[in-house]
């Protein structure tokens, strides 16, 4: 459909295109442009930002030396290589555009609100705390800064945090931004994630900083990492740095066919026995089990440990859940490890009429989207059908419809 925004428009678009197998007869369907991307121009900045599930993902770079195999970025013909079908080693600028430039742009658009939206770095292209990107990670939350704006930042990383970036980092809280910062490790093996560090060395200067931690125990898979033996010495490893995280946010492998292309076709792997369900995690439940017994025995019930990442955002910043899981993801929401006043916050949370749904949205340059039916659940029906939008739009609806 046509929106009269012509910001709402560039959303609306996801371009594909048929690539096949060098390998057997299987093809893949390619994005162009990178998963919730909030322009497909290349001449706009906006192509360098995307709707991730609770956050605006600033992307300045494309390549990433870590390689992992599963990486979902290989799915957007976007973030490859000049003239090949993957991703780079070496980090290069997305586009032609600066930081600041690309920092305006979403400033400006619809989809931003001053002091809350939550800006991510790197979600969508690169490991954020590399050697080539570390830099400009730094110059987006302090453009925030500049801007005298004080939106909450997220950055899931697969690095150490870097030593002499923690007055850096000590500047952005202090201006009042609450800052994330994800510890990516499930312990999985080399030939699935090929840089072997530690990633939670230096992570007391992230505390020392005023910032917060969660340990992202993510991708866990079966053949990988979800052994017995394997996930308590993984846990046994994590709790050493105990007192410097404060939640734990376990996860399993997400499908999509751009993760499968990237482990079948370029790297060779064999994916995972997981459903084939389109941008769903999977973690059996035999498996959420034996991380909550394992959590218990080495970090204790009194930390926090969240199955849906949006809960832990929210706990950070003390809001209902921003993607609804205690309606949406109800198994996910009971089984967490959740403070009592968290759960609180998110029990007080009612949903809104049709008529403030809609109006909100309006707001937004969606007006011509008409919210029908608010299910107790969370589910929404609207003419047009969320399911002829794309993610972007059907996920910024979403939050619109969680606030309180």
């Amino acid at each position: 459909m046509k929106f009269r925004n012509p910001k709402i428009n560039d959303i609306n678009q996801e371009p594909f295109f048929r690539i096949h197998s060098k390998k057997d007869v299987r093809t893949f369907n390619i994005r162009k442009f990178t998963y919730g991307v909030l322009s497909t121009d290349l001449n706009n900045p906006l192509c360098c930002a995307s709707i991730s599930n609770s956050t605006i993902s600033i992307d300045y770079w494309k390549g990433c030396p870590w390689q992992c195999a599963y990486c979902h970025v290989q799915g957007s013909s976007q973030d490859w290589e000049e003239g090949k079908s993957c991703m780079g080693r070496t980090p290069t600028p997305r586009s032609q555009f600066s930081v600041e430039d690309i920092m305006d742009a979403v400033i400006k658009h619809p989809f931003f609100k001053k002091d809350e939206t939550i800006i991510s770095i790197g979600t969508a292209s690169t490991e954020p705390f590399s050697q080539y990107a570390i830099d400009s990670t730094f110059d987006i939350m302090e453009y925030l800064v500049s801007q005298k704006l004080k939106n909450p930042i997220w950055i899931v990383t697969k690095s150490h945090f870097p030593q002499n970036y923690q007055d850096r980092l000590q500047s952005i809280t202090r201006n009042g931004n609450k800052v994330l910062i994800s510890i990516c490790w499930a312990n999985n093996p080399a030939e699935i994630e090929p840089m072997r560090n530690n990633r939670f060395k230096n992570i007391e200067l992230i505390k020392n900083a005023n910032a917060h931690t969660s340990w992202y125990l993510r991708p866990l898979a079966k053949t990988w990492s979800t052994d017995e033996k394997h996930l308590r010495e993984t846990f046994e490893y994590a709790s050493k740095y105990k007192d410097f995280i404060d939640m734990v946010v376990p996860g399993g492998l997400r499908w999509t066919e751009g993760i499968e292309y990237a482990m079948e076709e370029i790297k060779g792997i064999k994916l995972p026995p997981i459903p084939k369900n389109d941008n769903t995690k999977f973690l059996p439940e035999k498996t959420k089990n034996l991380i909550l017994e394992l959590h218990k025995d080495f970090f204790g019930e009194d930390k926090p440990l969240f199955f849906k990442s949006s809960c832990s955002l929210s706990y950070l910043l003390g809001i209902p859940c921003i993607n609804l899981a205690e309606l949406r993801n109800p198994e996910e929401c009971d089984s967490s490890l959740c403070p009592a006043e968290q759960r609180a916050i998110c029990a007080k949370y009612k949903l809104p009429s049709k008529t403030e749904l809609q109006s909100r949205i309006d707001k937004l340059g969606l007006e011509e989207i008409t919210i029908k039916k608010i299910y107790k659940n969370g589910d929404l029906i609207t003419e047009p059908s969320l399911d002829t939008l794309t993610f972007a739009i059907k996920q910024k609806i979403y939050h619109e419809l969680a606030k309180k």
